[in-house]
């Protein structure tokens, strides 16, 4: 905010002299700066009001290759598969947020996450969740619930290009990773359609292609119709 307001007014002073013209037209960057900035604005109010929207964890699972799976009681939160929120914990940052894939379906009874643990502040809130590390890989080894778990902000849901999978016949997924978890709602989003025939779905075929590092985490999923 103090850059824009310096840069707004920077021309006001004649500072810089012309070489014809008016030798001191003003300041005229804040004609161009006072709609988009007062849209940010806004924007970022409504973000302060939306992000004091509270839950609590209702559950930790420890997966491998340092991939901690997050369940949270679902607040007046909707959202459509494939979409992401952010998350704040206030006992690691009280002004970091970070996006993360919803991988529960909008059918659950619950929101959850799959965080994988590749910075220092997804190491921290690993470790206040009860994650405990080998000192010598550095890897996540093993899960001990704490006495109480930490607490979390939500912001979102935010939208995403794979939540209009529905709208087509044949769609293929392609995920690499921790990229794979936009899928994981989806599928279940799918599955839920098949048992319960009530709902309608316009797609029909669905091609699923798994990338990993780590042959042991592959998981093969062969879905060829639904009807």
């Amino acid at each position: 905010f103090l850059f824009l307001l310096v840069f707004s007014i920077h021309g006001a002073f004649c500072f810089i002299k012309r070489d014809s013209g008016p030798e001191c037209p003003g300041a005229n960057t804040w004609k161009w700066l006072i709609g988009p900035v007062s849209i940010f604005i806004l924007e970022l109010f409504i973000k302060t009001i939306r992000r004091r929207r509270f839950t609590f964890i209702s559950r930790v699972i420890l997966h491998q290759s340092d991939v901690v799976e997050i369940q949270m009681k679902k607040p007046s939160f909707r959202f459509k598969p494939g979409q992401y929120m952010q998350i704040n914990c206030p006992s690691v940052s009280i002004l970091q947020w970070h996006p993360f894939t919803v991988t529960s379906a909008p059918e659950e009874s619950f929101i959850s996450i799959h965080l994988r643990i590749v910075g220092d502040w997804t190491r921290r809130f690993a470790q206040r969740l009860g994650v405990k590390f080998d000192l010598k890989t550095g890897h996540a080894c093993s899960y001990a619930p704490p006495p109480q778990l930490p607490d979390i902000f939500i912001d979102g849901p935010y939208g995403s290009i794979s939540e209009n999978y529905e709208k087509f016949e044949v769609a293929i997924c392609i995920g690499a990773g921790i990229g794979q978890t936009p899928f994981s709602s989806i599928l279940k989003s799918m599955w839920y359609s098949v048992t319960h025939p009530n709902v309608s779905m316009k797609l029909k075929k669905i091609i699923y292609v798994s990338i990993s590092r780590e042959i042991q985490v592959i998981m093969l999923v062969s879905i060829d119709k639904f009807y």
